[in-house]
Protein backbone atom coordinates (compact mmCIF):
# COMPACT_ATOMS: atom_id res chain seq x y z
CA UNK A 1 0.00 0.00 0.00
CA UNK A 2 1.76 3.28 -1.12
CA UNK A 3 1.88 6.03 1.68
CA UNK A 4 3.14 9.90 0.14
CA UNK A 5 4.57 11.41 2.87
CA UNK A 6 5.79 15.10 2.07
CA UNK A 7 9.40 16.36 3.39
CA UNK A 8 11.12 19.20 3.35
CA UNK A 9 14.71 18.15 3.03
CA UNK A 10 16.20 21.90 3.58
CA UNK A 11 18.96 23.02 1.54
CA UNK A 12 21.85 20.99 2.19
CA UNK A 13 19.83 17.80 1.66
CA UNK A 14 18.30 18.99 -1.06
CA UNK A 15 20.80 19.51 -2.22
CA UNK A 16 22.74 16.31 -1.71
CA UNK A 17 19.08 14.44 -3.07
CA UNK A 18 19.30 16.52 -6.04
CA UNK A 19 23.06 15.57 -7.24
CA UNK A 20 22.03 11.70 -6.76
CA UNK A 21 19.38 12.18 -8.72
CA UNK A 22 22.00 14.14 -11.52
CA UNK A 23 24.49 11.26 -11.36
CA UNK A 24 21.58 8.79 -11.92
CA UNK A 25 19.93 10.25 -14.54
CA UNK A 26 16.85 7.71 -14.35
CA UNK A 27 16.09 8.13 -11.22
CA UNK A 28 13.45 10.72 -9.32
CA UNK A 29 14.19 12.71 -6.11
CA UNK A 30 11.53 9.92 -4.76
CA UNK A 31 13.21 6.93 -6.07
CA UNK A 32 16.60 8.32 -4.95
CA UNK A 33 15.19 8.53 -0.86
CA UNK A 34 13.48 5.31 -1.20
CA UNK A 35 16.66 3.32 -2.28
CA UNK A 36 18.99 5.58 0.00
CA UNK A 37 16.15 4.05 2.75
CA UNK A 38 16.53 0.23 1.53
CA UNK A 39 20.16 0.51 1.88
CA UNK A 40 20.15 2.46 5.35
CA UNK A 41 17.89 -0.30 6.29
CA UNK A 42 20.11 -3.20 5.41
CA UNK A 43 23.02 -1.81 6.91
CA UNK A 44 21.14 -1.44 10.84
CA UNK A 45 20.13 -5.15 9.87
CA UNK A 46 23.47 -6.24 8.78
CA UNK A 47 24.89 -4.76 11.95
CA UNK A 48 22.63 -6.30 14.34
CA UNK A 49 23.49 -9.51 12.65
CA UNK A 50 26.83 -9.39 13.18
CA UNK A 51 26.50 -8.15 16.49
CA UNK A 52 24.44 -11.22 16.99
CA UNK A 53 27.30 -13.44 15.57
CA UNK A 54 29.46 -11.76 18.02
CA UNK A 55 27.14 -12.60 20.84
CA UNK A 56 26.71 -16.02 19.74
CA UNK A 57 30.53 -16.47 19.42
CA UNK A 58 31.27 -15.17 22.80
CA UNK A 59 28.78 -17.19 24.39
CA UNK A 60 30.49 -20.36 22.51
CA UNK A 61 33.52 -19.25 23.63
CA UNK A 62 32.80 -18.64 27.37
CA UNK A 63 30.87 -22.62 27.57
CA UNK A 64 34.12 -24.08 26.07
CA UNK A 65 36.44 -22.10 29.06
CA UNK A 66 33.61 -23.69 31.21
CA UNK A 67 33.82 -27.14 30.47
CA UNK A 68 37.53 -27.12 30.10
CA UNK A 69 38.01 -25.36 33.93
CA UNK A 70 37.90 -27.79 36.80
Amino acid sequence: MANTITIDPGNELGEIVGGLVKSDHNKTASETVRERLRLRQEAVATSKLQQLRELLEAGENSSKRARIAP
